[in-house]
């Protein structure tokens, strides 16, 4: 893989605004490109990409290099989970596992860390790539309550909760 641009080059070329999470060309990149311009366009996946020095660059990561003077070390996540909003606030070093974390998605419990093992309810957590049980319990709303709890205190308020989802009363 090509060696990623310098920052310095990336200020030449970029401006970066935090608190709206867009990036504009301070120079005309091409000649259907002016000063001023949204930089990049959108992918398939949703994701941002700006092509810097003929590299196809994911636009989080060059706001996060332009604000803190660094390319990120790990994988970059959107707190909100919109990966659109490349606003400062809203990114943060979360690594794959972190990433995987915050995606969205519920078991057929109905409920997000819940898994029904005969009559009682699973809370369980992933953890390092490893499942940790956090307990049984009789109903799925509890199982649920416990598995928000363990979030809550080993991850803080960074990661989807059945109570944030609406997914419990």
């Amino acid at each position: 893989m090509a060696e990623r641009p310098t920052i310095e080059r990336l200020r030449e070329l970029l401006s970066y605004n935090p608190n709206t999470g867009v990036l504009t060309w301070r120079v005309s990149p091409m000649w259907a490109v002016a000063a001023g311009d949204i930089a990049g366009g959108l992918m398939t996946n949703g994701y941002r990409h700006v092509r810097v020095s003929g590299q196809l660059i994911p636009a989080q990561d060059i706001a996060f290099a332009l604000f803190y003077g660094r390319w990120p070390t790990v994988i970059l996540d959107h707190r909100d989970r919109d990966r659109g909003n490349n606003r400062i606030s809203n990114l943060v070093e979360a690594g794959s596992s972190g990433n995987n974390r915050n995606r969205l998605r519920t078991s057929r419990s109905g409920f997000r860390g819940v898994v029904q093992r005969g009559r009682l309810f699973v809370a369980q957590c992933s953890v390092d790539n490893r499942t940790r049980r956090i307990g049984s319990h009789s109903t799925a709303e509890d199982a649920a309550r416990a598995y928000d709890a363990f979030v809550l205190t080993n991850f803080g308020d960074r990661f989807p909760t059945n109570a944030s989802l609406g997914l419990l009363k």
